[in-house]
C-alpha cells in the first residue's frame, strides 16, 4: 500500500497542477504552496480524497475506467469538497 504521505502528495500535486492550469489569474498562495508549507489539515484532506477515490475504484472492480473524464472529475469534486 502507498504510504499516507505518498497518497496525500499524489492528490496535492494533481490539485496544484489543476489550479495552475485552469485557474484564471493568480491563485491564492495556499492553493499552490509547496508540500512543506501545506498545513496538516490540508495533508489529511488530500489523504482522505485519495482513499475515497481508491475505494471507489476498488468497489467497482476497476469499472471506473469506463467513466468519461468529466464523470471522473465530478466524482472527485463531490468526494473531495
Amino acid at each position: 500500500m502507498t504510504s499516507i504521505d505518498e497518497r496525500a502528495r499524489i492528490v496535492r500535486d494533481a490539485w496544484t497542477t489543476g489550479v495552475t492550469t485552469h485557474f484564471p489569474g493568480d491563485p491564492k498562495p495556499s492553493y499552490v504552496a509547496p508540500w512543506d508549507e501545506t498545513p496538516e489539515w490540508g495533508r489529511q484532506a488530500a489523504t482522505a480524497v485519495y482513499d475515497q477515490v481508491r475505494a471507489f475504484i476498488d468497489v467497482t472492480d476497476g469499472a471506473t475506467i469506463k467513466l468519461t473524464r468529466e464523470q471522473k472529475g465530478r466524482y472527485v469534486l463531490m468526494r473531495g469538497w
